[in-house]
């Protein structure tokens, strides 16, 4: 079996912005699913190299989380995750951070074995929301559950 190379992209605030808009410009709000599902490919490796870490799992998911540059700052809190300078937050726009939405729904299925729902409940794009972007994680419904089979 050969071994799977690893090495790194950097991304810059400003190439997320870009590849984002080109994503609206050709798929309108279809985008943001699409956003989402790069963002959950991503949470499941973050999940994979948390998973060791058993009782340490969330501090070990927000370690690599803000040592890769997804967030200055992200704390788990049950189902409340707190985010402060996430790279997908653009000030003066309506946005929400898509991809890191599914980050953290992959980081929570990793810990519970169970397909979660995230939804942003504040973000930080709009300019009202304290500086930090807020998520709040729980079961997905049976409806959401078929969706994703």
């Amino acid at each position: 079996m050969q071994e799977e190379e690893t090495r790194f992209l950097k991304y810059r605030k400003s190439d997320i912005s870009i590849i984002r808009s080109l994503q609206e410009s050709v798929m309108n709000e279809a985008a943001y699913g699409m956003l989402f599902r790069m963002g959950q490919l991503m949470g499941s490796r973050v999940a994979k190299s948390a998973r060791p870490y058993k009782q340490q799992y969330f501090e070990a998911a927000r370690r690599l989380l803000v040592e890769e540059g997804w967030a200055k700052d992200i704390q788990f809190q049950n189902d409340v995750v707190t985010v402060v300078g996430s790279i997908e937050v653009e000030k003066g726009k309506d946005s929400t951070c898509h991809m890191l939405r599914g980050v953290i729904s992959k980081v929570y299925e990793g810990y519970f074995g169970k397909i979660m729902h995230c939804t942003e409940q504040e973000c930080e794009s709009s300019g009202d929301a304290k500086g930090r972007c807020m998520f709040k994680v729980n079961y997905a419904s049976p409806s959401e559950r078929l969706k994703k089979a």
